[in-house]
């Protein structure tokens, strides 16, 4: 090319354009390699002082379990559908105490019931027995409230039954970085007696005692933890 104030041919260096890009493939690349390698050093274990939420869904089994004659309420071996949340700070390595939420919900359980759903809230009290550089095993025991809604196939008004709740298991963590990891739960909740409820009145059967329901979970569920 010739420049205009000298009238001087220059040769431009069209091999330019093609180190710019090797350099800048080079940086990308020492950068992914850091990343990958501070991922790789820093994936530790829980440890004290750690805040760890997860959220995660599973695939379980329902029974429910009435008394006198409600038989029709029963249900055995129910396949059900469950959404997990927990969160839990770390008093020491091994001991950590968080809130723990579960949503269960199944549809065409029984001929009188079309669907139903459990939705609990516990405090969780969780021990580590073992811990590892990337990964550790908890056992875990919670215990808190269950509500659950009913919907016969009479009616789109769901009947309703509150009772106390205890839910324990065990979960293997595996953290792929300093922050972000994922599990596997298996867990078991029971209930127990509540009464069941339309329009918040107790519903009474026909030997005139009221109408009372129980019902246990078991399930087992996969998802993402979060650490702070």
């Amino acid at each position: 090319t010739r420049c205009k104030s000298t009238g001087v041919f220059r040769t431009r260096d069209r091999s330019l354009p093609l180190v710019i890009i090797k350099k800048q493939i080079f940086r990308v690349s020492m950068i992914f390699i850091m990343l990958m390698y501070a991922a790789r050093t820093n994936a530790q274990a829980v440890h004290r002082k750690h805040l760890l939420t997860s959220f995660g869904a599973g695939i379980g089994q329902l029974h429910i379990a009435t008394g006198g004659d409600t038989s029709g309420y029963a249900a055995r071996n129910a396949t059900c559908a469950a959404v997990r949340f927990a969160f839990a700070y770390a008093l020491t390595d091994h001991w950590s105490l968080g809130f723990h939420y579960d949503r269960l919900g199944t549809e065409g359980l029984t001929v009188i019931t079309d669907k139903v759903r459990f939705t609990t809230y516990q405090l969780e009290a969780i021990w580590r027995p073992w811990i590892g550089e990337n990964s550790s095993i908890e056992t875990h025991a919670a215990f808190g409230v269950g509500l659950m809604a009913l919907t016969p196939r009479r009616s789109n008004l769901p009947l309703r039954s509150d009772s106390g709740v205890l839910t324990f298991g065990g979960r293997y963590l595996l953290m792929f970085s300093n922050v972000i990891g994922s599990y596997v739960t298996l867990e078991h909740t029971v209930s127990g007696d509540g009464d069941l409820t339309e329009n918040d009145k107790v519903m009474i059967g026909t030997d005139l005692d009221p109408i009372q329901l129980n019902w246990n979970a078991q399930r087992v569920s996969a998802g993402m933890i979060v650490r702070f």
